[in-house]
């Protein structure tokens, strides 16, 4: 209650007024409309993956159904984003989902099984037209498209916070005092003190930095031969807590060797965000498909589900296999 009027939730198509809160005052009532404007921006490709061999979990030597896939998919974002889920600390208003569509480097991967990225597309295709979100596909990586996203979020003012969902630790970066990271592994929204004790770094835009020296195999980037974490916590005991990330790299390059620095210098290249794609969309609220759409796409049976996204459905039961349990 607001001294004696009544308050109602309103979740608009809109971005909200600039201040994350949403006022309006209804015609011949007292109740005022109040919104918290709160946007979900999903790294889409690392949370199809995980979801992709849960679907397998029970038999590893089987391959998925892209249905079935597709359904450990639905139950996870619906896990996420519904109204009565506590697993995000404020409930999601407004989500966008980033697509990887091109690699910044070769990362000598083998490509994926035909039954992989058939059911990638008909998540696409679900999240799309079934659920309404908007879509983030840029000719780069999905990171990229998610650091930007999430820049235009925190400028344009609308969002009162923002939730980074990601599997993938490159955008633990993004966090702040506005920018929340759920950690597809561990389960829930890291803290920054957490992020920073992990990577010794001062400020978790730094990450990048440290990121150029450890390296990531996994994604093709070499790092400092020798180099590790007790390096990386050495280099930065002399960067102010306060520094930005510039200030960071003045300081730590400034006790390398010529012939690390070109090392490092060229891995940076690789692990700093690019947070300035154009083109890009805002985050929208949810609009669900009629069951036509759902039919179409031979998954009629999600559509109940997803209505819970519009609170059409005070509950949804969400069948299946849970992929983040």
């Amino acid at each position: 209650m607001i001294g004696s009027l009544g308050v109602t939730i309103l979740q608009d198509g809109g971005g909200g007024t600039g201040s994350g809160i949403s006022l309006k005052m209804q015609e011949h009532q007292k109740d005022i409309v109040l919104v918290t404007v709160i946007a979900g921006i999903f790294d889409a490709n690392s949370l199809y993956a995980r979801c992709y061999f849960a679907a397998a979990a029970g038999d590893p030597t089987a391959t998925p159904t892209p249905e079935r896939v597709v359904t450990v998919a639905t139950n996870l974002v619906l896990s996420l984003l519904s109204p009565t889920s506590d697993r995000l600390p404020q409930t999601v208003t407004h989500a966008c989902f980033c697509w990887d569509t091109a690699a910044k480097r070769d990362k000598n991967r083998s490509p994926k099984p035909a039954a992989y990225v058939d059911g990638l597309q008909l998540f696409k295709r679900l999240v799309e037209h079934g659920m309404g979100f908007s879509m983030a596909i840029p000719n780069t990586e999905a990171d990229d498209a998610v650091a930007t996203v999430v820049t235009n979020c925190e400028k344009s003012g609308q969002f009162e916070r923002v939730f980074v969902i990601s599997g993938d630790k490159d955008l633990m970066q993004l966090a702040n005092d506005n920018v929340g990271y759920f950690c597809l592994g561990s389960k829930y929204v890291l803290t920054q003190a957490s992020i920073l004790e992990r990577w010794k770094v001062k400020k978790p835009d730094q990450i990048a930095l440290a990121l150029a020296i450890l390296g990531d195999p996994g994604d093709g980037i070499p790092g400092v031969k020798g180099w590790g974490i007790k390096k990386v916590k050495k280099l930065f005991e002399d960067v102010p807590d306060d520094a930005d990330i510039m200030t960071a790299y003045e300081i730590i390059t400034g006790q390398m060797p010529p012939n690390v620095r070109t090392v490092f210098d060229d891995c940076l290249d690789l692990t700093l965000l690019d947070r300035q794609i154009p083109g890009l969309p805002m985050p929208k609220t949810a609009t669900i498909g009629d069951q036509d759409v759902f039919n179409s796409l031979g998954l009629g049976e999600l559509r109940n589900r997803c209505l819970i996204l519009t609170g059409e459905l005070a509950h949804a039961e969400l069948a299946g296999v849970d992929a983040i349990d």
